[in-house]
């Protein structure tokens, strides 16, 4: 199960954040490979109060800093990335374990 997580600044009006708000809204329209993805979204007033209330990103907020919003948090649990997943996090950035099918291959080359 994967968590994404974004922390805002309540004030913050960027497309970046309609987009997720529109997934949340939406999340029946993702694919069955995204269905156990939990999207969730907090804002952060100037004061900076975590809204919905929330112990341990409230702490994180306190720990980083206000000035450090916005704050996109992805939580895989139970599993660590595979290595097609970390390639698609790095742009240019081709990946290969030896669990790839072409790994054996491209060591020899």
């Amino acid at each position: 199960m994967t968590d994404i997580i974004y922390i805002v600044k309540d004030s913050d009006k960027s497309e970046e954040v309609d987009i997720f708000e529109f997934l949340i809204k939406n999340k029946a329209m993702l694919n069955e490979h995204n269905a156990d993805k939990n999207l969730k979204i907090f804002r952060v007033d100037n004061r900076g109060t975590v809204i919905p209330h929330n112990k341990k990103i409230q702490s994180f907020v306190d720990d980083t800093g206000y000035e450090h919003l916005p704050i996109a948090l992805t939580l895989k649990q139970n599993a660590l990335y595979t290595s097609s997943e970390l390639s698609s996090m790095f742009e240019g950035l081709d990946i290969q374990s030896s669990n790839d099918e072409n790994f054996s291959e491209n060591k020899e080359s």
